[in-house]
Parts: structure tokens; C-alpha cells; sequence
């Protein structure tokens, strides 16, 4: 079934509080509940709170975007713990994972300098599904300016040395700084169902 992924990648605030915090991953498990939703994988580390959401499709996104759980997300979770985040969405053919131990969210940003080529978004993408886990991802199509791809990997708990590998990618090394990732510890999953 042919879908939507959008992402969010927060860093978090080393002064944020527990409290703080704890709002804000009920509010981020809470977007399992906003319109077109097909499942969400929220996951959190001492330095980021990561969002992957599927949704039903490009028609989903602005009813999801204005949806209350959303809007309650960005304002009042989003804005009180982090020091700055950034979001994409992609088509996908994949469904959202029914479990994971940890997630990878990426982002391939525009160059400013160099140009990036479509067939270097593409073996981008085409090595980061080697990977193990259940990658989703593809060319962005609202942030075109801002992002060429974007994606998430939900990663198995058996996964061992993924960093590593994600590392050695020849197409990570070749991109350098406009490929942005961040790995945090899942916390939370729902697949609508």
C-alpha cells in the first residue's frame, strides 16, 4: 500500500525536565491518534526525540499537520523541551514496523555548495535499505529546498554494530555533512489496526 513517512528529529535540551520530558513523550505517543494515522514509532535518547509517522498518504498530511494530537506536539511538547528540530515527508511503500528496539531517522539536506545528484539520493537510499531493519524512505517532496530525502529505519534489537555499518556506507562517507541521522532507544509503537 502506498503511504506517507513523515519525520521528526528534536534535539532535545540538556536543562529540559523529567516533567518536561514525560509531557512531551505523551504528547509524541499521542499522534497515534491524530487523522490518517497508520502507525507511529516514537523513539528517545538523552540528546533527541525522534518521530517516524505513517500516514495514509499525501491527501493525510495536511489534515494530520492540523490535527489536535499534532498541534498539541509542536506547541506544547516540541517548543518546551528541544533546541531545534527538523521534519520531512516522503512517499513509501512501506508499512510502519510492528516493532523495533531502536529507530534511525535521516535526512539528506541540500547542498549549498556542491549540487547533489538524483542518482546519489538514489544510492543513498538504495544503501541505507542493506541495512538491517525496516528502512522506509524516499526523495522528500515539500522540503525539496531543505531536504532531498528523508527516512527511518526501524531497527531490530539484534542488530548489533548498526552504527557501524551505517557508518561504512560508501554513500555516507560521500555525502558528509548534508546527511544528517540521529538513533534513539524506541519507546513507544502503534500500528493502526
Amino acid at each position: 500500500m502506498s503511504g506517507l513517512l513523515h519525520v521528526i528529529c528534536a534535539g532535545v535540551r540538556p536543562d529540559a525536565t523529567e516533567a518536561q520530558r514525560a509531557a512531551t513523550r505523551a504528547l509524541a505517543e499521542g499522534l497515534g491518534a491524530a487523522p490518517g494515522v497508520r502507525g507511529v514509532l516514537v523513539a528517545e535518547s538523552a540528546t533527541h526525540l525522534l518521530v517516524a509517522t505513517w500516514l495514509g498518504g499525501r491527501d493525510s498530511l495536511e489534515a494530520f499537520a492540523a490535527s489536535p494530537p499534532h498541534m498539541a506536539f509542536i506547541m506544547r511538547g516540541v517548543a518546551a523541551v528541544t533546541s531545534g528540530m527538523w521534519s520531512a515527508a516522503v512517499e513509501t511503500e512501506s508499512d510502519p514496523p510492528s516493532e523495533a528496539a531502536r529507530l534511525l531517522v535521516f535526512g539528506l539536506r541540500s547542498s549549498e555548495g556542491a549540487p547533489l545528484y538524483e542518482w546519489q539520493v538514489r544510492a543513498l537510499l538504495d544503501e541505507l535499505a542493506t541495512l538491517p531493519g525496516a528502512c522506509a524512505g524516499g526523495p522528500t517532496f515539500e522540503e525539496r529546498d531543505r531536504f532531498r530525502a528523508a527516512g527511518c529505519i526501524a531497527i531490530p534489537a539484534d542488530a548489533e554494530g548498526f552504527e557501524a555499518a551505517l557508518a561504512g556506507l560508501e554513500s555516507v562517507r560521500a555525502l558528509g555533512a548534508p546527511f544528517v541521522s540521529a538513533i534513539a532507544p524506541v519507546i513507544a509503537s502503534r500500528v493502526a489496526g
